[in-house]
This record gives C-alpha cells, sequence and structure tokens, in this order.
C-alpha cells in the first residue's frame, strides 16, 4: 500500500461527524452519505445506530429536495438552498460537538446521541428523536438564520410557498421511509411498541411542526437585533424539544 492509499483508508476512520460545515447542498448529501456510512461500519448497533436511523431519513428528504432544486421545483431556489445548507449545519454542529465537546451539545439532540447505542430503543424511536430535535429546534433557528443572511423578511416573496413544498416532498416519501423501519424478524412484536411512534414521523405530524417551526422562526427574526431574548427564546425552544425526545425514549423494550 503506498502512502496515498495508506493515507486514505486512514481517513475512512476518521469520523466524519467532526469535520468542518457544509457550503451546498451538494456537500449537505455527501456528508450525509458519508455519516451513514461511517455509522454502519463503526458504531456499535451497525445500521440501527441511533444516529444513523435517523440520518437515513434525512438523506432521503435531502436527495428530493436537492432532485427539487434541479427541476425547478421551486420558486425562490436561492433560498430553499441556503436553507437546506444553514439546517444541515446545524444537525452536522451538534454532532461535532458531540465529539469535540459535548457539554455544548443541545439538549434536544443529547437525548438522541447519548442513547445512540441503546439495544431496547426501536429504530423507528431513534428517528422521530432526531426529527423532534431537528424540526423542534433547528428549523426555526435556521430559517432565521436564513433570511438574516438574505437580508430578506420571512413572509416576503416565494419563501413560505416553497417552505410548504417541502412538506409535499415528505408526503411523497414518508411511507416508504416509515416502511423501512418495519423489518426483520422481530417487526410483528414491535409493531404494538412502534405504532406511535411511527405516527411521530407521519406526513400530517411533520407538516404540523414545521408549521409550528415557520411560525417560531418568524418570532425569532423579529428578535434578530436582541441576542439576550433571541438567545431565551433558542434556549426555551431546546428545552421543549429536549422533553419532548425524552418522552419519545419513555417506552423501550
Amino acid at each position: 500500500m503506498d502512502s496515498a492509499q495508506l493515507s486514505m483508508a486512514v481517513a475512512t476512520d476518521i469520523p466524519p461527524y467532526v469535520r468542518p460545515p457544509v457550503t451546498t447542498v451538494p456537500e449537505v448529501l455527501q456528508r450525509l452519505d458519508e455519516i451513514q456510512a461511517y455509522a454502519e461500519a463503526h458504531e456499535p448497533l451497525g445500521p440501527d445506530d441511533g444516529v444513523a436511523c435517523f440520518n437515513s431519513l434525512y438523506r432521503t428528504i435531502t436527495a428530493s429536495v436537492l432532485r427539487g432544486l434541479g427541476t425547478r421545483r421551486f420558486r425562490h431556489p436561492d433560498f430553499i438552498a441556503t436553507l437546506d445548507v444553514t439546517f444541515a449545519n446545524r444537525y452536522f454542529s451538534a454532532m461535532r460537538a458531540s465529539v469535540t465537546e459535548a457539554r455544548v451539545v443541545a439538549g434536544a439532540w443529547r437525548v438522541l446521541i447519548e442513547r445512540r447505542d441503546d439495544r431496547r430503543i426501536h429504530p423507528i424511536q431513534f428517528a422521530a428523536a432526531g426529527v423532534n430535535a431537528h424540526v423542534d429546534l433547528d428549523l426555526a433557528v435556521a430559517v432565521a438564520a436564513t433570511c438574516v443572511k438574505m437580508r430578506s423578511e420571512p413572509t416576503s416573496g416565494k419563501k413560505h410557498r416553497d417552505y410548504m413544498e417541502i412538506n409535499k416532498i415528505f408526503a411523497e416519501q414518508i411511507q416508504a421511509l416509515r416502511e423501512s423501519y418495519e423489518h426483520g424478524p422481530l417487526a410483528r412484536l414491535l409493531d404494538r411498541i412502534a405504532a406511535p411512534f411511527l405516527n411521530l414521523v407521519s406526513d400530517a405530524a411533520v407538516v404540523e411542526a414545521r408549521a409550528l417551526a415557520w411560525k417560531r422562526a418568524v418570532e425569532l427574526w423579529a428578535l434578530r437585533e436582541k441576542p439576550e431574548e433571541e438567545s431565551a427564546y433558542v434556549e426555551k425552544l431546546d428545552h421543549e424539544a429536549q422533553v419532548a425526545g425524552v418522552l419519545l425514549f419513555e417506552h423501550v423494550l
């Protein structure tokens, strides 16, 4: 093995969690692929690792968003692309901090990350916990931050219309995503346990959560020049999402 091959081999053992923020939607998808591959190969639960369960769902939705950008599905593609990157970097930042400085990981994400190797937790619970952290905490923050970057308020132009278009992507993908968590010899036994959590990753539940996130984003936009109030608001969102995440893991095998 030459030096280049050795470097490549060593690099595959470096967790993608610690890599820097991404800047484009294709980079988001690439990072999600890297996290998935690494988690399945290196984490104790492999494909059933808690982060991998959420990451797989997130990757599917992101791939659809990227296709939508390519087919001009969105009226304001710059907004969607910027939001997608800003949103994803919230997740990547939580994963990076889990390795480099665990004490600063948001409470909503700690719920998932600290129990990602718990074999008693059903994969759908892991996925629901990730959706909870990313939508109930990160999405409002990401929308407001995107609007600040673009110097344009959330309610202007076609932003909300394109934001709502993501709901349709969830609706198109959700059945296949749900079925991906209902597999294996224990599937029937787990149905009774998993059923409430399947409802949490339904298109109706996602639509409701994303509607609330938009309302919160508008409120955060109004606080953009009030850093102390803005910080307190985000802390409140984190606390609420953390409590909801803990409840998702209340029932285990």
